[in-house]
């Protein structure tokens, strides 16, 4: 069976054009317009690599209100402050690092407050306790501002007291610190694969997140289906790739670029 190659970069050092901002998308041009003499054309992804760097926190999610009172009777001040995560991919050890520079920037003692994860059950909890210098301190999960509490999920504000002390609270429903479970490679010259029975879909590839947070992932399937590619069959000069999460949500790749190898068969 006649084979053509492609090697697809999303670099625009490479060539990649009109690359979409957040890096999921972009085009490439053929010198000479592909059109395969074949009635049934097809095309596989052979291998891919990119990188695990889609973050879970976004100006979407990314803050949260912590409040703290010091004094007594009617010398009682209240303070706020909003702690803005930078946009990234973060792990509870990851949040709980900046969670502790903050708290020091506010004169606060660093494990003021700290999240916990219990693994066995995919929640968040929350360690809070007031240092001698303050009289309560509260997280404010349910305040407008805490947007972080999308990844979190609790319903409540969690507070404590110097004479309550060291409180640990569970959040109520299961965390979404990995909304991307899986990657779909989608290339506009293949409508022939189907995703959960909706057919006429451009996807080539289901890659999965077997790299950590952070790393690449080389994707190398042991079998590399053929999806339908009509398109093929007349002059083509162009065509699009995307990366998207499991439910077809465009990835934020983070400035980092993914390549893919190809295959074309007539």
């Amino acid at each position: 069976m006649p084979e053509l190659v492609l090697f697809v970069s999303s670099a625009v050092a490479a060539g990649a054009k009109n690359k979409s901002a957040d890096g999921s998308s972009f085009d490439i041009q053929f010198d000479t317009p592909l059109q395969m003499p074949s009635s049934t054309p097809t095309i596989r992804c052979l291998q891919a690599t990119l990188f695990y760097s889609f973050p879970n926190i976004t100006s979407a999610n990314n803050g949260l209100r912590i409040s703290w009172a010091t004094g007594t009777g009617l010398n009682v001040t209240s303070f706020s402050y909003q702690i803005t995560f930078a946009r990234g991919l973060y792990s509870v050890d990851d949040l709980n690092h900046v969670i502790r520079r903050e708290l020091l920037s506010q004169d606060l003692a660093p494990d003021t407050m700290v999240l916990v994860a219990d693994n066995a059950t995919q929640t968040v909890g929350v360690q809070i306790r007031c240092p001698d210098t303050i009289g309560s301190f509260t997280a404010e999960f349910t305040h407008a501002l805490s947007t972080i509490n999308q990844l979190l999920k609790f319903t409540n504000d969690e507070s404590t007291t110097l004479a309550l002390g060291e409180r640990v609270l569970m959040a109520d429903a299961e965390a979404e610190f990995a909304p991307c479970s899986s990657v779909l490679l989608h290339c506009s010259l293949a409508s022939g694969s189907f995703i959960n029975g909706a057919g006429a879909q451009d996807v080539i590839a289901s890659i999965a997140l077997d790299a950590s947070p952070g790393n690449q992932i080389m994707f190398q399937p042991q079998v590399a289906p053929r999806i339908a590619a009509p398109v093929l069959k007349s002059s083509t000069a162009s065509c699009r790739i995307n990366i998207t999460d499991q439910d077809g949500t465009p990835l934020d790749t983070m400035s980092e670029d993914f390549q893919a190898t190809l295959l074309i068969e007539y």
